[in-house]
């Protein structure tokens, strides 16, 4: 969250300095951050968090709120805090879940429904798609008067562009760090 609002900022204020260039910079700072950060891709996590219907929702909820640009951001939030954090999925059963939102039918954010049915069974699906869903749908009822006057402003327009470059990034390095996970030589 961090990377994308700094991202944002940056390319807000440089838009004046030339807007490519600064995109550019942006790009190359994304990538640099999530694969110097990252931790290392493991098949196992070190320490399971005790998995709750509240904490599966809010995480999908505050993901579903936060989420900008292509799906294929949601995979840095799903393997920093469901793998990484609270060790509620692997490394592997995040990738096959990814594989499922890749191949049934609607954007990529199916991925949640999967992910919530592993952990916490029907209900812990239809929880985790109704939190991934719901904050767009209310946030594009509530925005929908705005934008067309936020798309004008030139520092929300060097904003918004900021983010959609940070957001390449991170899916960059993301997909970097799984394939190493997915690739296992024998």
């Amino acid at each position: 969250m961090l990377l994308l609002l700094v991202a944002g900022v940056v390319v807000m204020l440089r838009t004046r300095a030339g807007r490519k260039g600064a995109q550019a910079k942006v790009m190359a700072v994304a990538s640099g951050a999530m694969l110097g950060t990252g931790a290392p891709a493991t098949t196992a996590a070190a320490a399971q968090a005790p998995v709750s219907l509240w904490a599966l929702t809010g995480f999908f909820l505050k993901v579903g709120s936060v989420l900008y640009g292509s799906g294929y951001v949601l995979l840095a939030f799903l393997r920093s805090d469901l793998v990484q954090r609270w060790g509620w999925l692997t490394d592997q059963q995040l990738m096959d879940a990814i594989a499922v939102g890749q191949f049934t039918p609607g954007p990529v954010f199916t991925t949640a429904t999967f992910i919530g049915y592993v952990v916490a069974g029907v209900p812990g699906a239809l929880l985790a798609t109704l939190g991934i869903f719901l904050p767009s749908f209310v946030f594009v009822a509530a925005s929908s008067p705005l934008i067309s006057r936020i798309r004008r402003s030139a520092r929300a327009g060097g904003f918004l562009d900021g983010v959609n470059v940070a957001s390449l990034g991170l899916m960059a390095a993301v997909t970097w760090q799984l394939g190493r996970a997915a690739l296992v030589i024998c």
